[in-house]
């Protein structure tokens, strides 16, 4: 599963030898901060900054089954 959550994050499948350019980062999704209710609750990652914003919850079990579905989409996404 760290794999996968590299995959998300990042868009490839291992840390090059020289490491990220740029340097991966971490930001946060706040509900009145996301204009799209559908997404609000939905971790968003940008490959090319190397940025991964996570939503903020009130119920970590949210958080954790939204992060997997998240995960798990665009591990089959990038099959095709």
């Amino acid at each position: 599963m760290l794999s996968d959550l590299l995959v998300f994050a990042t868009g490839l499948d291992v840390v090059p030898t020289l490491g990220f350019e740029p340097k991966p980062a971490l930001g946060f999704r706040y509900p009145g901060d996301v204009r799209d209710d559908a997404t609000a609750g939905y971790p968003v990652a940008n490959t090319c900054a190397n940025i991964l914003r996570l939503p903020v919850l009130t119920h970590y079990d949210d958080f954790a089954a939204n992060m997997t579905r998240a995960i798990k989409t665009v591990s089959t996404f990038t099959l095709e």
